[in-house]
């Protein structure tokens, strides 16, 4: 698709969809070899095949392309809510398993990855979506099943949860290789601990 991109513009045909799309994959691939600092327009332009112009025509600023880019269609608060609906005795596995998702389907690996590199990278607005993703939900999510401290909880947990994300699908090691069953199971553990179980006294 990505290869027809410039052809297709040149010939004038109407395929702004198609157009749009490929810029943002590449923009997601650029964002996550390079970080947002390393992607620009005309570097995404260069990897899509088209004109800078195109990709200027389309999304105005830089920066309103890395944010359609990474923002998606992922509502943290839907997702809380949705996962409040069952037990709270689960609640934790089942939080782990929601977030590992996208990251284990093709489809989606790459924004995944592009989310978590610009969020590592925090030197942007953009740069802060995925670590204010996992921040919201496991901020919900505490608001309503613990304890008590649920901000030093949902902190702690999404703490936790950050890590083994990027040990697993950003640097490698044991948890890469780690059967995805075991990795949520161990997981959502010690989230459900951090998020329900007792704290050590505070003083």
């Amino acid at each position: 698709m990505v290869a027809r991109v410039q052809a297709v513009a040149d010939a004038g045909e109407t395929a702004p969809g198609g157009v749009r799309q490929a810029i943002l994959e590449m923009a997601r691939r650029e964002i996550a070899e390079h970080g947002c600092s390393g992607a620009s327009v005309r570097s995404i332009a260069r990897a899509a095949e088209v004109d800078p112009r195109l990709v200027r025509h389309y999304y105005g600023s830089r920066e309103n392309l890395l944010w359609n880019a990474l923002s998606g269609d992922r509502d943290p608060l839907e997702l809380a809510a949705r996962l409040l609906r069952q037990s709270a005795s689960t609640i934790g596995r089942r939080a782990a398993a929601a977030v590992f998702a996208p990251w284990e389907d093709p489809a989606t690996a790459d924004l995944q990855r592009a989310r978590m590199a610009a969020s590592l990278e925090g030197t942007e607005a953009v740069g802060r979506l995925e670590s204010e993703f996992v921040s919201q939900l496991l901020g919900t999510i505490a608001a309503s099943v613990s304890p008590d401290r649920p901000r030093l909880r949902a902190a702690l947990a999404a703490t936790h949860l950050t890590g083994a994300t990027v040990c697993r699908y950003l640097a490698g090691g044991p948890l890469a290789e780690m059967d995805l069953g075991e990795l949520v199971r161990s997981t959502g553990a010690a989230l459900q601990r951090l998020l329900t179980g007792p704290l050590p006294e505070q003083g």
